[in-house]
């Protein structure tokens, strides 16, 4: 019983690290995105000044 309780408990705490690690993942993904997007705009910006 004691064990069940405790392996289900380190199962969640590891889901919501997995899961933690996803969205940092995610993040940073968009991240890159955006800073790339963003410099595509700024070269395009300064070829028509």
């Amino acid at each position: 019983m004691k064990r069940d309780l405790l392996t289900e408990v380190s199962n969640k705490i590891l889901e919501q690290s997995m899961n933690s690690l996803l969205e940092k993942k995610r993040v940073a993904s968009r991240k890159k995105l955006f800073k790339s997007e963003l410099q595509k705009l700024t070269k395009e910006l300064q070829k028509n000044l």
